[in-house]
């Protein structure tokens, strides 16, 4: 049953194809720290997630998306954490403040590994010391344990790049397993939206949403072959232009927002149907 169940998820996966593989050692993008993207209040991010396994992090994290100073001095994660039960294979979210960090996790096994998840962070203030974020998983709203709450607020992360697939830089916490279809938001969304977002597997879905507080978008899908980066981002990235500059060696397909390096290897057939005989055994 376990191989079957394995077996129709990378059948979904290459059927999507498109997904950038990162391998929890070294991987990461990086979208750079344009302006719409600097201290965004509030701030809501959506992805789509499949987590094969620990990433670098001692605790057996990695990030999924963030946008902090190097050494964690400021700005905010988002990411995965595989420590003891009840942080176990779950979402955490860390605000880094000027002398406390915020920082909270969602319920046990909330990102069961080998399976995609969708998750949103929404409408996150990063003025309000008081208020936990919000985070759904798969569309459902998840309960919240608090370890720290912000104690002071307002750390501004305009220096911090945002990085996909990492912290800030290519080893920290990077993350183990496929991210696609990333957006961010200057804005809450309604539970609608979240609910839409969380069903639709097309991938212009976040481009229907808000769009005049969307500001950034990557698919990392293969619409593109890679070869050239699209400047404009007139269909994909309206409000946030800059390519994403790639770190290690993820696998992946390109959009119009990423550029993969010399050598950088992309997801093929071949590679599908080899995973998939592994899985048959």
């Amino acid at each position: 049953m376990t191989r079957w169940i394995t077996f129709l998820c990378l059948v979904w996966s290459a059927l999507a194809l498109g997904a950038a593989d990162f391998d929890g050692v070294n991987d990461s993008l990086s979208a750079g720290s344009a302006a719409n993207l600097d201290n965004l209040n509030p701030l809501t991010i959506s992805a789509w997630v499949y987590v094969e396994g620990n990433g670098s992090a001692a605790n057996g994290g990695g990030g999924i998306v963030a946008k902090r100073r190097s050494g964690g001095s400021a700005g905010w994660q988002l990411g995965y954490i595989n420590a003891a039960a009840p942080k176990d294979a779950t979402c955490r979210f860390v605000y880094l403040g000027d002398t406390t960090n915020g920082d909270w996790y969602c319920q046990s096994q909330a990102l069961a590994v080998n399976a995609w998840h969708h998750v949103l962070l929404n409408g996150f203030a990063r003025t309000d010391t008081s208020t936990p974020p919000v985070i759904y998983i798969d569309g459902v709203s998840q309960s919240i344990t608090q370890v720290t709450p912000i104690a002071v607020a307002a750390t501004s992360d305009a220096a911090a790049n945002l990085r996909i697939g990492g912290y800030d830089n290519a080893t920290a916490l990077a993350f183990n397993g496929w991210i696609e279809n990333v957006a961010i938001w200057n804005a809450a969304l309604t539970a609608d939206e979240i609910d839409n977002l969380a069903r639709s597997r097309v991938f212009t879905t976040p481009g229907q949403i808000q769009r005049a507080n969307l500001c950034g978008w990557w698919m990392l899908n293969d619409w593109a072959d890679g070869s050239t980066i699209v400047s404009n981002g007139a269909d994909q990235n309206p409000n946030n232009q800059n390519p994403v500059a790639v770190t290690g060696n993820p696998i992946g397909r390109a959009s119009t927002n990423l550029h993969y390096a010399p050598g950088v290897r992309r997801v093929s057939w071949n590679w599908i149907w080899k995973k998939i005989l592994e899985a048959l055994g």
